[in-house]
This record gives C-alpha cells, structure tokens and sequence, in this order.
C-alpha cells in the first residue's frame, strides 16, 4: 500500500518502530518499518559530502576533503588549488558519487 498522508503512516507506528526511526539501524542507514513497507534511507553528515561507511565499517573508501569554510579560513591559496584539482580528478573519475554542488542533497546507492 502506498501512503501519500505522511500523517496517517505516523499514525500506524508503534511506539517501538518510532524509536527505531529516530535512533537508525546504523551509523548511515535509518531501521526499515517492513510491516508498513517504509525501507531504510542510507544519510550523510552533510558538508563534507557523502562518505558512506569507509572501509572501518564495511562501506567503500571515500576521499574525505575538509569543509570549505575550514579550507577558506587557512587563506592558503595554493592549498585550495591543490584541494581543487584532487577534487577535479576525483569527480571525473567518479562521477557518479559525487556532487561537487550541494553534496548535501547527494546520496551513493547500492
């Protein structure tokens, strides 16, 4: 059944599968709520764009770059350059992981 009332799912959860909800399966992925038909949803912690697990937990290795407010606080122009063209070389050849614009908003699916 596909629910279109975001009110009306919340409404069949019990207590327990809304916890299950607000703490997540894992470090990356929301619980699944099976009997209602709601999958797991893989997250981010936001501006250092999406990583995944790495390699510690299972995930893939990621490049993780620091955020660029910390790289623009160094006013290390040739820093910024380099930071760039890694960062360049790294979307061309993995593009579809990557999202050089809003990383935030981006998501690497299984």
């Amino acid at each position: 059944m596909l629910y279109t009332d975001p009110d009306a799912l919340l409404d069949q959860l019990t207590l327990e599968e809304q916890v299950a909800l607000l703490s997540g399966a894992d470090a990356w992925r929301t619980a699944a709520v099976p009997r209602l038909n709601i999958p797991p949803l893989k997250v981010s912690d936001g501006p250092a764009g999406v990583r995944g697990g790495g390699p510690l937990i299972g995930g893939r290795r990621t490049a993780a770059y620091p955020v660029g407010i910390a790289l623009g606080a160094t006013w290390n122009v040739d820093l910024l350059r380099e930071v760039g063209g890694r960062w360049r070389v790294r979307r061309a050849t993995r593009a579809p992981r990557c999202c050089s614009r809003r990383p935030s908003t981006c998501s690497a699916r299984r």
